[in-house]
Formats: structure tokens, sequence, C-alpha cells
């Protein structure tokens, strides 16, 4: 015992020779970052004792930058994250509660806040500043134990809200976390560096060279260049720019393996099961059950709807609820097949049932209305019935701009396929361009570029091929409004310390010139596309001029993220059974992600897909027929232009595989491939593909 750290030696310890020495500090060392005499003395001490081992137990945080607001920002989230997890795992008015939040966090939140200076005497900071700070003092890092990481991952268990705890391997060392957000580290550390790496003077460190007086900035930087949790961090690190990771991933003696398909253990047969214990059937499975017993009762039925009105024409082993799911999607399926055939007052007549039966509690029966009320539409203009009396409902045009655009960005931040589909390209053209030192991000399509963050964010990791220059050409037209992110996302790279230059090039995207880009010697481009061969198809001639625009920019990789869907057949049925599985898997990753009576859902359910419902099932080739197409037609038709398809990198497969497993919401996300291409879907259905090409030269 001593009264001062200071006045700690090694014979207090009475040591013996033949003595195995093993050192544990617990969440010791932060309160001695403002003291940095007293931090010195207790390390060398501890490394003349020649321990075997130093396990570390910290807080995982960066609450020590000399700005304000970043200082604020990060004790927002690491606090908030904080007094969670005591709200899911104490009672409202236990006393140890109350004492913990109004004692030790109250003053460590004063201090970090209202403090500056010397008078602020809790730093925290987080891995990697404490990884280069023992380094300096000759430590090594060493691997945790698989059985402790094991034992981790039991006790968490224990705990009724142990789903919410998180573990994240940081180089060496795992980060424990609250929904995704970090709040602890533990560290295993030896001696058993070279003596040439051993401290520096105390002059050294008083003169600010460790990395213990590091802003929030450096932090970042001093990170692990290039590593696989790299695009992840941001996610964590700027929550009120991104969506913060609402898990992380966990740790386990078994490896993840590679583009697995995540499912909830125990998930009810599609064909489902008895009414005591039965889920919902998700829309897909829904309607593959009415796909089948439509092509049964061809010849049972023949066509005779006397006998919809009746559930038990079904499989008797659903429940009364399924069943008048299945009749329902069975009445659209042979109401869209007398269409075709011609047979419109029949087609009406089931359409008329279905409209007056159909409601709204399950994502089946929503498309079930959305594709009746289209497809009435379409009767009524066959037979030339037009009301011209119908009310047209005001519109406050802004306001529906509005709420739609803030309904994509909510969507992207809680729906799977936009994270998954941007980190893995992402990752992707950074891996291909590791040793590049001038990059030229060439953007086409995009919308929000809520990826441009992870682009910055990568490359400030980067060690052995520090960027001279980061620059973002992003091809829009003015109503994509992009100006309004340039901004944000140039202070962003600036606090990073990446040189940065945004450019925005107005124009349709088959229209843009080799001139408007500015490409400079040296520097390496890589283009990624965003739905363009969705948006060009039906143009043949625009499609090809957009291929050769970006041909004529030499670009070094091209990552191409589109939808995985084949709604151009020039039949009706058969595009309009390909659009219904398509909204159905949709619509059934809506009801996962997104709570019921959500607004955003609402939205994205009535306007955003009925693009896919209205352009590309209903509508004819008349220049407003979208034309969706898959991965196969995709690689025939860049072959012709020389285009080969490559590989998408290890380590953004890996990416992918990890972040569907990150919300218990993405259950039911799948992730495959076809050839070198990956795709992403819901409830096996492909909804999403991601691809890298290169160009040949000629």
């Amino acid at each position: 015992m001593v009264e001062d750290i200071l006045d700690l030696k090694e014979d207090l310890f009475d040591l013996d020779e033949d003595e195995a020495i093993a050192v544990y500090a617990a969440y010791t060392l932060t309160n001695m970052i403002g003291q940095p005499d007293q931090l010195e003395h207790l390390i060398r001490i501890i490394k003349s004792m020649n321990p075997c081992m130093m396990v570390v137990t910290e807080v995982e945080a960066n609450c020590n930058s000399p700005i304000f607001v970043e200082r604020f920002v990060e004790a927002l989230f690491f606090y908030g994250a904080c007094f969670e997890s005591m709200a899911e795992c104490m009672k409202n008015d236990e006393k140890h509660r109350c004492i913990a939040e109004r004692t030790c966090f109250s003053s460590a939140i004063r201090n970090m806040v209202a403090a500056e200076g010397e008078d602020r005497k809790i730093r925290h900071v987080g891995i990697s500043v404490w990884r280069a700070f023992f380094t300096h003092f000759g430590f090594e890092e060493m691997e945790l134990s698989m059985s402790a990481v094991y034992q981790a991952n039991l006790v968490v268990r224990n705990f009724t809200s142990g789903s919410s705890y998180t573990f994240d391997i940081d180089g060496k060392s795992l980060i424990i976390g609250w929904k995704g957000a970090p709040f602890s580290l533990v560290a295993l550390l030896s001696t058993s560096i070279l003596e040439s790496m051993a401290p520096r003077s105390h002059e050294a460190f008083q003169d600010n060279e460790l990395p213990l007086t590091l802003s929030y900035d450096a932090e970042v930087k001093k990170g692990d260049p290039c590593n696989l949790q790299a695009p992840f961090e941001i996610l964590i690190k700027h929550g009120s720019q991104m969506k913060r990771l609402r898990s992380g991933k966990r740790c386990g003696p078994s490896q993840h393996k590679h583009l697995e398909t995540a499912r909830r253990d125990g998930q009810t047969s599609e064909m489902g099961g008895s009414a005591s214990n039965c889920q919902v059937l998700p829309a897909v499975s829904i309607m593959r059950m009415a796909t089948m017993e439509l092509i049964k009762s061809r010849s049972r039925m023949a066509g005779d709807s006397s006998t919809l009105g009746n559930a038990s024409a079904f499989d008797s082993g659903l429940t009364h609820k399924h069943a008048k799911n299945l009749k329902h999607v069975f009445c659209l399926l042979n109401a869209a097949e007398k269409f075709s055939n011609q047979q419109y007052d029949e087609a009406e007549k089931l359409l008329i049932f279905l409209l007056s039966a159909s409601h709204a509690d399950h994502p089946i029966e929503r498309v079930v209305t959305y594709f009746a009320r289209d497809l009435q539409e379409r009767i009524d203009m066959e037979n030339g019935n037009f009301d011209l009396e119908k009310e047209v409902a005001d519109v406050d045009v802004e306001q529906a701009l509005a709420d739609l655009k803030a309904a994509i960005f909510r969507s992207e931040q809680l729906l799977p396929f936009t994270q998954i589909t941007h980190f893995t390209a992402i990752q992707t053209i950074l891996d291909s361009l590791a040793s590049a030192e001038k990059i030229h991000f060439i953007d086409i399509g995009t919308k929000l570029g809520s990826h441009w963050v992870i682009i910055v964010h990568s490359l400030a990791n980067r060690k052995n091929f520090p960027v001279e220059q980061l620059k973002i050409t992003v091809v829009c037209t003015p109503k994509d409004n992009v100006e309004e992110k340039v901004e944000m996302l140039s202070s962003f790279a600036e606090s990073m310390n990446v040189p940065f230059i945004f450019k925005i090039v107005n124009s349709e995207m088959h229209e843009f010139k080799q001139d408007q880009f500015e490409l400079e010697a040296g520097e390496v481009v890589a283009v990624y596309m965003e739905f363009c061969q969705t948006a060009l198809a039906a143009s043949p001639s625009n499609m090809e001029a957009l291929i050769g625009w970006v041909k004529n920019l030499n670009p070094h990789l091209m990552v191409v993220n589109e939808i995985e869907a084949d709604i151009c057949a020039s039949a009706f049925a058969p595009r309009f059974h390909e659009a219904l599985f398509l909204c159905s898997a949709m619509f059934d990753c809506l009801e996962d992600c997104l709570e019921q009576d959500n607004r955003c859902r609402e939205i994205i359910e009535k306007v955003y897909f009925q693009e896919i419902i209205k352009n590309g099932a209903m509508s004819e080739d008349d220049g407003s027929f979208r034309r969706h197409r898959k991965i196969n037609f995709w690689r025939e038709y860049f072959a012709r232009f020389g285009i080969v398809e490559m590989e998408l990198s290890q380590p953004s497969m890996d990416q992918a595989s990890l972040l569907v497993k990150e919300s218990p919401c993405w259950k039911s996300c799948t992730l495959g491939m076809n050839g070198k291409c990956m795709l992403l879907g819901w409830n096996e259905i492909p909804l999403r593909s991601v691809s890298a090409w290169k160009f040949h030269k000629d």
C-alpha cells in the first residue's frame, strides 16, 4: 500500500526468483492519463518485474480530444450505452444503479464535458492509443486464449440481456460493447519484445511524443491500417452520420463460414405449423405455395372462381389466417393469368373480391392490394373506362419529396441491402488499390453517398502507403442534391488528414465526357456504378454510350451494384410473377426490419416500390418500361465490350458475411454466389448483386 504511485518500488513486492509473475490492471491506467509521470513510473515498475504477462482491462472510448464538440459527441455515445445497459440490467429503483448514475457517471460526465486542460482529470482513450503506448515501453500485444473468449460468450448467455452485449476483436484485443457501442477492452501483453524498442526518456513523454496525448483524430489514424475492421469502425465512431451497429460480431471457437445463409434457429417451416406455436409465414413462402396451388388447380378447378371463397380448398394443415392469405394470392395469380388471356371480365371479378377482402396486417396482403389496384387500372385502360370525375388528392409536393427522401435515408440505415452492398463494393475497390497513393473514385448513379465516409476513413487508416490525394467525382443530376453533403465530407476528410478533392459532374449517366473528370497523371481510377444498368437498359444506345465513356476513363477496376431481377419479359404473365416474388421478398424485409406502423415503411411500400410494380410489371415497352436484368444477362453483355469479371476480394466477402449477423432483424437475409458475383437476398429470393469488372486494353 502506497499513498502515491511515485512511491511504488519493485522491492515492495517481495519477488522470488522462481516465481511466474502475472499482472492484472483493471480500470487503473485511465485515471493516470492526466498524470503522465505517475503512469510512466507504474509501467516502468511493472516492466522491471519482468512479468510473463499483463492483462489490461480498460474503458474503450475516446473522450480525450482537446476539441469540445468531438469530446462531447463521443461522451454522449459512450455514456448513452452505459445508461442503456444499466436500464436493461438493473431495476429503476435499485439502490446501486442510482448511486452509480448520480455519483460515478455524473461526475465523470461533468469532468469530461465542463473541464478543460489540466482540470480535465478523466481522459478515456481507445485500444489503438494504448497499443502504441505499450509498444514504446517494450510490451508486445498477445492473442487472448480461445478458451477465454469462449468463456466470455458463455458468461454473456447467462444474462437475460445477454443478446445486447457484443464482442469485437481489434487486433488481438477483445472489445466489449452494448448493442455495438464499445465500452470496455481486454488486452494481453508480454515483455518479450526486443530491447531496441525500449521506452524513450521522460522528457520525450512530456513533449507529447507518446500517443497518450493524441487527440481524437490522431487516435483514429493510429489504428491498424487497412484491416478488416476499418469499414465497421466508422459506424461506431461517427454514429451521427451513419447508422450505429446494433450489435457486434460474436467471437467463439468456431470460425465464420463465408457467405452462409443467416437464418434463425428453429424457424417455422414454410408449410406452417400448429395454431399453438405457429409463426407468421413469410410472404415469399405464401407466394411459392400459391404458385404450386395454381399449377395443380388448372386441371382441377378449370379456372372456376366459385371455389375461391372457400378457404378449405387449400392445405388443411395451414391456420385459417394463412389459408386466407394463400387464397388471396391464388386469386391474384388467377386474375393475372386471365388478364394475359384478355379475359378482362373474369379477371375483374377476382380483383373486386380481392380488394374487398384484403387487409394490411400481413406483408403478402399489402403486396396483393398494390398489385390488384394496378391490375384493375390496366383493365380499365384496356376497356376504355376512365373515371373523369375521380378526385385528385391535394398533395404538398415539397413535403412529399422530403418525406420520401427521409424514408429512403431511414431505410438505408435499417435495411441490409444498401449497407452490405456498399461495404462489399467499397472494400473490393480499396483492396484493389492497396498500394495506390493518388486515388480517383468515380461514383455513377449514387443518391445518398453514405459510402464516401467509409472510403475516407479506411484510407486514413493506411500505414504502408499513405494517400497523397483522394478525389471523388460524382456523376449525378442537380435534383440529387449532392452539394449538401460536400461540406460534411470535406470536414471529415480534413479531420482525418486525408488530402481530399470532391467534384460534381451534373450530367445524365450516358452523356458525360472524359474531360469533365479532370484526370491527373499518376492517379488510379476506380468506378462504382449503382443501378445504372436498370436505369438505361431500356435504351441500348444510352447503355452503350455509358460503357464507352467509362472505358475511356481507363479504370483500374469497375464495381457494379445492381438489382437482381428479371422483369423484362415481353409477355405479361411471367413479368407479373417475377415482380410479385420480388416485391414479396422486399415487403418481408420491410416487415422484419421496420416497425409495422412505421411511416417510413408505408412510404417505401407505396412510392418507392411502385416503380417495380407500375414501371415493370404493369407497363408495356412504351418508354416508361424499366428493364430489370439478372447478372447472367449483364455478364454476356459486358463480354461484348471486352469487360472481364473479376473476383470480389476475400475481405469484402468476409465483411458481408459478418454484417448479415449484425442485426437480429436480418435473420432472413441470405448471401450466395453466381460465378464471381455475390448475390444478396431475402428468404432466399435474390434481390441485389455486387460484381467486379476489368476492361481489357485494346
